[in-house]
């Protein structure tokens, strides 16, 4: 939940970051929105490992890997001569999601773990959707709007983890 919310933020103030940063770093604004799915989807991997580390099955982790290198490979040769950059860091994202889901696939398989994926498939495709707009379009009233209509979606589909993290906070 946190790293959703970061990597959310992160893309709407991507601009002031790259201000911050000067005027040699602004054409990584464009690439941005989609590299921020490597620390979210990364965090996310190390959680829903444990079904194929118990079962003692790591055959599966050297398919997940030829699997989401294969797809990789193959998107970087699709994107990247028409996108550049942005192209890699979509092929990245990309990979990256289908690595994770894989994961949690096989690993639910030996030990079942109900880890959200319904809330979090949501949260990806908005996430994705969202990344697309903030790279291919310039800070506006349709980042703005895209913004506040993700925390929305956010704030709804984890509101239950919310005011459950409200309840906690209060007890201390």
């Amino acid at each position: 939940i946190l790293m959703f919310f970061a990597g959310i933020n992160i893309i709407f103030f991507k601009d002031i970051l790259f201000l911050l940063l000067g005027k040699s770093y602004s054409s990584g604004a464009q690439v941005l929105p989609f590299l921020v799915f490597n620390p979210i989807m990364n965090t996310m991997l190390g959680t829903v490992t444990s079904g194929i580390e118990k079962s003692k099955n790591s055959k599966y982790k050297i398919y997940i890997i030829v699997i989401s290198v294969a797809i990789l490979f193959g998107l970087d040769a699709l994107l990247i001569p028409k996108y550049g950059a942005i192209g890699a860091a979509i092929s990245g994202s990309v990979s990256l999601i289908i690595q994770y889901y894989l994961t949690e696939f096989f690993s639910n398989k030996y030990y079942p773990i109900d880890y959200g994926t319904k809330n979090s498939i949501i949260m990806i495709i908005s996430m994705i959707v969202y990344a697309y707009i903030n790279s291919f379009y310039d800070f506006g009233i349709l980042s703005i709007f895209s913004y506040l209509l993700i925390i929305t979606i956010f704030i709804l589909l984890y509101k239950k983890d919310f005011n459950s993290f409200v309840f906690v906070c209060r007890i201390f």
